[in-house]
């Protein structure tokens, strides 16, 4: 009978993670300031050895467009690991023929928004999108 309840749980733990990803988080207070404040730094400012904008199709995009998923989940009030991965990797495809250096800081934004809303892994979406292949670890990408 213990056996029974043991495996019982390790399946209703199993089948609860499978669809983390899926299960809407509420904000806090700290992460809508957060949110807020990351809305209104500019992820393109000069720093250290990147000096900018180095791309006329970046200074076309609109108002960063990362700050558009941003501010859909501060007027949402929650999200979902998978609906932000989505939006978020959409919105770096703007960035798909911009130089190497802007996207690079794109998805280092990407990475600021995962740490403000608790997200420890895109599950290799970030790379995928990045690099145009799944990366295993240990791999280069």
């Amino acid at each position: 009978m213990l056996n029974f309840i043991g495996a019982l749980a390790g399946v209703l733990l199993l089948a609860a993670c499978g669809h983390a990803s899926q299960a809407p988080v509420v904000l806090t207070d700290v992460q809508r300031a957060q949110l807020v404040a990351f809305i209104a730094q500019s992820k393109f400012a000069p720093e250290g050895d990147y000096v900018g904008y180095g791309s006329e199709d970046v200074l076309a995009l609109p108002d960063d467009p990362l700050n558009d998923v941003a501010r859909e989940i501060v007027r949402r009030g929650s999200f979902t690991k998978d609906s932000f991965l989505d939006r978020a990797i959409g919105k770096l495809h703007l960035f798909d023929r911009t130089d190497t250096e802007d996207r690079e800081r794109a998805y280092a934004a990407v990475e600021r928004l995962m740490d403000i809303l608790g997200i420890a892994s895109s599950d290799g979406r970030l790379n995928e999108a990045l690099y145009g292949r799944k990366i295993k670890p240990g791999d280069a990408p």
